[in-house]
């Protein structure tokens, strides 16, 4: 018999031997057990699970990285063309 499939006597919140059926999915799980390893479900006696909240990150979070990261490309490159023309004005007024 699979783990989901169940007969008559197998109703939700039926003690099967050592086992009960969850209530809310169906799934055999022990006495023992405070929550249902299928959906999550709390039994008698515990404390219900806190909810978290699943948030991506927005459009803010993008534009900072994105300006950290391009701004950062941009002083780099920046710096990089200050020494080079430096260099080569250094060089062309010794060459004179």
């Amino acid at each position: 018999m699979s783990q989901n499939s169940r007969t008559k006597a197998e109703q939700p919140g039926a003690l099967v031997g050592n086992d009960m059926i969850c209530g809310e999915c169906g799934w055999r799980v022990s006495t023992d057990d405070r929550y249902c390893p299928g959906c999550g479900a709390a039994f008698a006696g515990a404390p219900p699970r806190a909810e978290r909240a699943r948030s991506l990150p927005g459009f803010g979070y993008h534009l900072q990285q994105g300006l950290g990261w391009g701004l950062g490309f941009a002083l780099a490159g920046l710096i990089a063309a200050l020494t080079f023309w430096t260099l080569v004005a250094l060089a062309m007024h010794a060459l004179r």
